[in-house]
């Protein structure tokens, strides 16, 4: 309840948004290094151009070691139950030494999951995508947090294989936690205020 507060509130200062949507150009080569820099540096707050800037040299850096055959992917929604579902982001997939692999990009700085949120996400995931025509396909999870002890972000690679899977009993235990505090959430807050009207009819698109 308190992280979905907080997060309604607008409260973290800025997004990696840029560095979701720059790690499809920069694994399939379409953009450049430098290109993808000045991006960063055109967010107007200096910590997210900074933050984004250091994932983007990962990401980056990573995508140098083999070219790969990118694709783009469509959210999909994950149930949790008949009147709330989350939607699943991958934003794309590419092969490897002729394996599918789904991407995901863990971009904070300062990341601590437990071991049993690791595998909720890896889990969703896996029941999401790697199924029907994708059934088999590998985890790619770049997790460019920060080492403990230097504070320096130090990437790492998971897949399937390295995470805590969840069965099905344990998934389902585990939102219904969640749709528990969502519900006590929404119980509790309290209503955005209405933004003004504009005095004056805005102009309509074909105008």
């Amino acid at each position: 309840m308190r992280q979905l507060h907080r997060l309604d509130r607008g409260t973290p200062p800025f997004s990696y948004d840029l560095s979701w949507r720059l790690a499809f150009p920069l694994y399939s080569g379409s953009v450049t290094r430098d290109a993808a820099l000045e991006a960063c540096r055109r967010i107007r707050v200096p910590l997210g151009a900074r933050c984004n800037a250091e994932v983007v040299g990962i990401l980056w850096q990573d995508a140098q070691r083999a070219s790969y055959f990118c694709h783009p992917l469509k959210d999909r929604l994950f149930p949790i139950r008949r009147d709330l579902a989350i939607p699943v982001r991958p934003r794309f997939y590419f092969v490897k030494d002729g394996a599918v692999h789904i991407f995901w990009l863990q971009p904070w700085k300062t990341f601590d999951l437990t071991e049993e949120q690791l595998g909720i996400l890896a889990s969703v995931i896996k029941q999401t995508f790697a199924v029907d025509d994708f059934d088999g396909a590998r985890l790619y999870l770049l997790d460019t947090s920060a080492d403990e002890e230097d504070g320096q972000r130090s990437p790492q690679v998971f897949g399937f294989d390295d995470l805590p899977m969840l069965d099905d009993a344990a998934l389902k235990g585990a939102f219904d936690r969640f749709a528990a505090a969502y519900d006590a959430f929404m119980a509790e807050r309290e209503p955005k205020p209405s933004r003004p009207r504009p005095d004056q009819p805005q102009q309509g698109l074909f105008d």
